[in-house]
C-alpha cells in the first residue's frame, strides 16, 4: 500500500477542520488511524458517526465503539440518529437509497460550518462494485467514472487501496473494528455483487480491480470533456437557467447533458429517466409560463429565453407587521431600508399605510396601476412577466386586498416617489445560505 504521505498528500491543507466519517468498520477504523498519524500539515480532526436506525442494538453497539474510539483519541464527535426505514417508506425508496440520502443531508449540514471537509473510506473494491451496479441498472458514461476522489468537500483518499490491504494495514497497526452484520446479508445488491459475483470474478480475472478502475478513469476524463462541451446553466438565486438558443444550437446528446447538470445541481436525478428529455424539449419551442412537473418536486419552466428549473416551495403562511429593517421570510431575509443606487425598487415610506402588513399573495389581491386603475395580481404578474417560480416566496407589503409592493421587484403607483418624497425606500429579498447545496 502507498505511504501515508502518498495517500493524504494534496487533500488537506494547513488550518482545515477535517470531518471523518467512521461507522466502526474496517475501512473507517483504517481512515481514522491514517489521519491521526498524519503530520505534514496542521489540521484539526473531528470524528462524525450515523446510527440508521436499520439494525437496532447493534447499531447502538457500533455508536458507542466508535465514541469510544474518538474519546480514546482525543477527538470531538458529531453524532445523528437517523430512521431510514421510514424514511424509505415514506418516499419509495430502497434502504440504500433512503440511507444515502439521509446520510449526505447530515454530512452537508457539517460542511462549511463545523468542518471544511469530509473525509470517507471508500476504497478500490467499493470503486469497483458501484461501476459494477451502475453498469447493471443501465448507467451512461457519466456512471462509469465511479466514485470521485474528491468533489463538493468531499475527499476520498482510499481509492486506490484494495479492502485487502486494508485489512493487512489494521493487523500492523493492531486495530480493533466492528463487522456490521448487514455486510453479510445478500438481499442487498451491492452486497450480493460483493459476496457471490466478484469472487467468481476474480477466479477467473484476478486484475479486475486495476481494470474496473482504468475504466472509470477513462469515462471520467470522457465525462469531464463531455461536461465542458455542453451548454452551461446560470444560478439564479435557487433556479438553474439554460439559454434556449445554446441548447438548439448543439447536438441533442449535449443538449441532455445540459440538462442533467443543471437537475444534479439541484439533487434532483435519482428518478430522472431518458423519458423526460421528451417532456422537457417541446418547451425549446413553448410559449413564456409553458412548463411541466417533474420527479423530485423539480420544475421546468420556459422563461423568456431560457429554460429555467427550480424547487417548487411552500408559500410562507407567516403575517408580519410591517417595519424597517430586516425580517425573516422562510428561506430568505426581507430588508427594507434607505434606497441606494442600484436597487431593483424604490417608493416613499411615508406613503405606505400604518396598518401595513407584510405576507405573500392572496385570492383577490389587486394592484394600482401607474396609467391609472387597477389590476389583479395575477394579471399584474403577467403583465409583468414576473417568473412564476418567484411568485409563491415573493413578500408582498398589503393592506388587506390592495398590494402596495411586490417586494424586490415592483410598486403600486400609490406609493410612487415624488419631488415632495423625503423617505426613498426599497424592499430586497436575500437568500440565506443554509448549506443544501455545498
Amino acid at each position: 500500500m502507498n505511504t501515508l504521505d502518498k495517500l493524504l498528500n494534496g487533500f488537506i491543507k494547513g488550518g482545515e477542520r477535517i470531518g471523518v466519517a467512521v461507522s466502526g468498520g474496517l475501512d473507517s477504523v483504517c481512515l481514522l488511524d491514517m489521519l491521526c498519524q498524519y503530520k505534514k500539515v496542521d489540521f484539526s480532526l473531528v470524528v462524525i458517526n450515523l446510527d440508521h436506525g436499520i439494525r437496532g442494538d447493534e447499531s447502538l453497539r457500533d455508536s458507542l465503539f466508535v465514541k469510544a474510539e474518538a474519546e480514546k483519541r482525543g477527538l470531538p464527535l458529531f453524532f445523528k440518529a437517523l430512521d431510514v426505514p421510514t424514511y424509505a417508506k415514506e418516499n419509495q425508496l430502497t434502504i440504500e437509497q433512503a440511507g444515502r440520502e439521509l446520510r449526505y443531508a447530515f454530512f452537508n449540514s457539517l460542511l462549511g460550518d463545523k468542518v471544511d471537509k469530509i473525509f470517507t473510506a471508500h476504497h478500490k473494491d467499493d470503486l469497483c462494485e458501484t461501476v459494477l451496479m451502475r453498469i447493471f441498472r443501465g448507467t451512461g458514461v457519466r456512471g462509469l467514472s465511479g466514485i470521485l476522489a474528491e468533489r463538493d468537500g468531499f475527499c476520498r483518499p482510499l481509492l486506490s487501496v484494495t479492502r485487502a490491504e486494508l485489512e493487512e494495514y489494521a493487523r500492523e497497526r493492531g486495530l480493533e473494528y466492528i463487522t456490521d452484520s448487514t455486510n453479510l446479508s445478500n438481499d442487498y445488491s451491492r452486497n450480493f455483487i460483493r459476496n457471490q459475483l466478484l469472487p467468481l470474478v476474480e477466479s477467473r480475472f484476478p486484475m479486475y480491480r486495476d481494470s474496473i478502475s482504468r475504466l472509470a478513469k477513462l469515462a471520467l476524463e470522457d465525462t469531464l470533456l463531455l461536461d465542458s462541451l455542453a451548454p452551461q446553466f446560470v444560478c439564479d438565486n435557487k433556479a438553474r437557467l439554460i439559454a434556449v438558443n445554446s441548447l438548439k444550437e448543439v447536438d441533442v446528446r449535449l443538449a441532455k447533458r445540459s440538462v442533467y447538470n443543471c437537475l444534479k445541481s439541484l439533487g434532483a436525478t435519482t428518478n430522472f429517466e431518458e423519458k423526460h428529455y421528451q417532456l422537457i424539449f417541446p418547451l425549446l419551442d413553448a410559449s413564456s409560463g409553458a412548463g411541466i412537473d417533474l420527479a423530485g418536486g423539480v420544475r421546468c419552466e420556459r422563461e423568456k429565453d431560457n429554460l429555467v428549473f427550480y424547487k417548487v416551495e411552500e408559500e410562507v403562511l407567516e403575517v408580519y407587521p410591517f417595519k424597517v429593517g430586516e425580517t425573516r421570510w422562510g428561506d430568505y431575509i426581507l430588508e427594507i431600508r434607505e434606497y441606494q443606487k442600484g436597487d431593483k425598487i424604490f417608493f416613499d415610506l411615508d406613503k405606505i399605510p400604518p396598518t401595513a402588513i407584510i405576507r405573500s399573495r392572496r385570492d383577490g389581491d389587486y394592484v394600482k396601476k401607474f396609467g391609472g386603475g387597477t389590476r389583479s395580481l395575477s394579471d399584474f404578474y403577467n403583465d409583468k412577466k414576473f417568473p412564476r417560480r418567484k411568485r409563491a416566496i415573493t413578500p408582498l407589503i398589503a393592506v388587506e386586498s390592495e398590494v402596495f409592493v411586490v417586494c424586490d421587484f415592483e410598486i403600486s403607483a400609490k406609493v410612487k416617489v415624488g419631488t415632495e418624497s423625503k423617505k426613498v425606500y426599497t424592499a430586497t429579498l436575500k437568500e440565506i445560505n443554509l448549506g443544501e447545496n455545498k
